[in-house]
């Protein structure tokens, strides 16, 4: 329980530049989804058997999930900290 307080109040003290870091390495976190989604759709697309399948939905679903708690870990660290200022 202590752990989670830490890791709070860690976040909450964390400087303007810690948190332009924090949301540039969620917007790098998006490029890098879109890159390699387009990537996958496009061999999905060419390489889809008699029977369609697209098992490109699979990384996405899961990617998604990712990246949206990477936007939740982020925009609660920031609030914290505007909170604790």
């Amino acid at each position: 329980m202590s752990r989670a307080r830490d890791r709070h109040a860690d976040i909450a003290t964390t400087s303007p530049s810690r948190r332009h870091a924090m949301k540039s390495g969620l917007y790098m976190h998006l490029a890098i989804f879109a890159a390699a989604m387009l990537v996958l759709f496009m061999l999905n697309a060419n390489t889809r058997g008699p029977d369609g399948e697209w098992w490109v939905l699979w990384p996405l679903e899961l990617w998604c999930i990712a990246w949206g708690l990477h936007i939740w870990g982020v925009s609660v660290g920031s609030s914290i900290a505007q909170t604790a200022e």
